[in-house]
């Protein structure tokens, strides 16, 4: 048989097309419906306007009137140490300022 192993393969491509096409699918519409989640999400928005302030003011007199930053970028959130404590990352800060925040707002309830 001519080509045997090619045919194989493509008869094999063809037997799995559409299991593999409705995992795509439904891994695609996955992430679509996170994306619409984050876009919408107030809380979120102003979780990366706190990290932007923190930066610029980390970076007053340098780089410190940033409009934005690249999401990945938050990776070095962990990486970003206190200059006094070296156990405190910059991540550890901003969720201490939210529990603080939390805390006080339900205080006023």
């Amino acid at each position: 048989i001519i080509h045997y192993e090619e045919r194989l393969k493509a008869l094999y491509f063809k037997k799995k097309f559409q299991e593999r096409k409705v995992d795509c699918k439904q891994r695609i519409d996955a992430v679509f419906e996170a994306s619409k989640e984050v876009f919408r999400s107030r809380r979120f928005k102003k979780l990366l306007e706190l990290v932007l302030a923190l930066g610029n003011f980390m970076n007053k007199g340098q780089r410190g009137n940033a409009l934005g930053f690249k999401i990945s970028s938050l990776g070095k959130m962990m990486d970003t140490k206190a200059s006094t404590n070296k156990n405190m990352t910059l991540l550890h800060y901003i969720v201490e300022l939210i529990e603080k925040k939390v805390d006080n707002y339900k205080k006023k309830d």
